[in-house]
C-alpha cells in the first residue's frame, strides 16, 4: 500500500472507470511499468491508495457482470486515456449491463462520438489532404475528436454544461457543510468544494490555447503537420483536469438530499485531484499540494463499508445513466 499524497503524473495517477460496483467506485486505471493494466483504488478511511492487479480486485471486490465484462476492455486499450476509457465504459453500458436507463444514455453518447468524429474530420481538412493520411488522424482524433464539437463556436454548450455543473456541486457541498458540526464530514464537504472551485480556476489556462488552436485549422495544418501532435497535446490536458468530475457529479445528483452526509466520504476518496505535472500549464499552483494532504487524511469510510451493497449497486448503475 502506497502513501503518496499526489501523483508526479497522470500516468500515475490513472483515469477514472464508471465501475458498478461499490467497492470498486472511484477507482482509476493506469498501466504497471510492465505493461500490465492496474487498478488505483483510495484506501479504506483516506489512508493512501491501494495498487490491484484485476485478479486481486475481484477476490477482494466481487465485482458485478458489467464490470467483469468492461474489463478486457480496458485491458485493451492501446493508451489509457480518459477519451478512450469512457468509449470503452459506453460499448460495455449499451449492451444493458448497468440497467436500460444506462444503455440508452451510452447508446445516445455514442451518437454523439460519431457525430464529433465526422466534425472533426471535416476541421481538420478531409481525406483528400495529403497531410490526411490515415497514420496522421487516428492520433489526433484519440485526444481531440469528442472536444472538437464542445469548443468550436455554434457546436454546443456540452463543456459549459460540464463547467456549471462542477460550479453547483461545489456551492451545494458549502450548503450542507454549513449545517454540519465540525468535524470529518464538514471537513469532506468543505475540502471536495475546494477541489471544484480549484478545478474550474485551471480551466481558462487550458481552453485558451487549445481554442487558439483550432481557429487556425486547417491554415496551420498546410505548413506544419506537426501541429496534430500540439492540439492532441492541449485536447489532452482539457480532458485530464476534467476526468472524473462527471462521474463525482452524477453520484452526488443521484443521492437523495437528505442522505448526501452519509456519501461524503465516496466523494472525498473520488476527488480528481491532478496530478504535479499539470502545475506546469495549468496555473494549479501551490492550492492542490494542500488539498491533496488534507484528503488522504481524513478518516471517513466510503458508504459501502456500510453495507447495503445491492442499493448500491443501484446507484451507481443509476450514477452510469447520468454520466455514460
Amino acid at each position: 500500500m502506497a502513501q503518496p499524497d499526489r501523483a508526479s503524473t497522470f500516468a500515475e495517477r490513472g483515469v477514472a472507470v464508471p465501475f458498478t460496483t461499490p467497492m470498486l467506485a472511484g477507482a482509476r486505471l493506469r498501466r504497471a511499468a510492465t505493461g500490465e493494466s492496474e487498478l488505483v483504488l483510495a484506501g479504506l478511511g483516506g489512508r493512501g491508495i491501494y495498487v490491484l492487479e484485476w485478479e486481486a480486485a475481484v477476490g477482494l471486490a466481487s465485482p458485478t457482470l458489467h464490470d467483469h465484462q468492461l474489463w478486457p476492455h480496458l485491458a485493451a486499450l492501446p493508451t489509457v486515456t480518459p477519451a478512450r476509457v469512457r468509449q470503452a465504459a459506453c460499448s460495455v453500458a449499451a449492451i444493458g449491463l448497468a440497467g436500460r436507463d444506462a444503455a440508452a444514455a451510452a447508446m445516445a453518447a455514442l451518437a454523439v462520438l460519431m457525430k464529433a468524429r465526422e466534425r472533426a474530420e471535416q476541421r481538420l481538412g478531409g481525406a483528400s489532404s495529403p497531410l490526411m493520411n490515415p497514420q496522421q488522424v487516428q492520433p489526433c482524433r484519440s485526444g481531440l475528436v469528442e472536444l472538437l464539437a464542445t469548443i468550436e463556436a455554434g457546436a454546443g454548450d456540452v463543456l459549459g454544461g460540464r463547467h456549471a455543473a462542477i460550479e453547483r456541486l461545489g456551492v451545494e457541498l458549502l450548503a450542507l457543510a454549513e449545517k454540519l458540526p465540525d468535524g470529518p464530514e464538514r471537513r469532506a464537504a468543505t475540502l471536495v468544494a475546494a477541489g471544484a472551485r480549484l478545478t474550474l480556476a485551471a480551466l481558462p489556462c487550458c481552453l485558451r490555447p487549445l481554442h487558439a488552436s483550432l481557429l487556425q485549422l486547417p491554415a496551420r495544418l498546410a505548413g506544419d503537420e506537426r501541429v496534430l501532435a500540439e492540439i492532441v497535446e492541449q485536447a489532452g490536458r482539457l480532458d485530464l483536469l476534467l476526468d472524473g468530475w462527471s462521474g463525482l457529479v452524477a453520484l452526488w445528483d443521484e443521492i437523495p438530499s437528505m442522505k448526501r452526509r452519509d456519501f461524503l466520504g465516496d466523494l472525498l476518496a473520488a476527488l480528481p485531484v491532478p496530478a504535479r505535472e499539470a502545475d506546469d500549464w495549468s496555473g494549479l499552483l501551490s492550492g492542490w499540494d494542500s488539498l491533496a494532504s488534507l484528503q488522504r487524511r481524513l478518516p471517513l469510510k466510503p458508504s459501502w463499508a456500510r453495507g447495503g451493497r445491492m442499493a448500491l449497486i443501484a446507484l451507481h448503475e443509476a450514477r452510469r445513466a447520468r454520466a455514460p
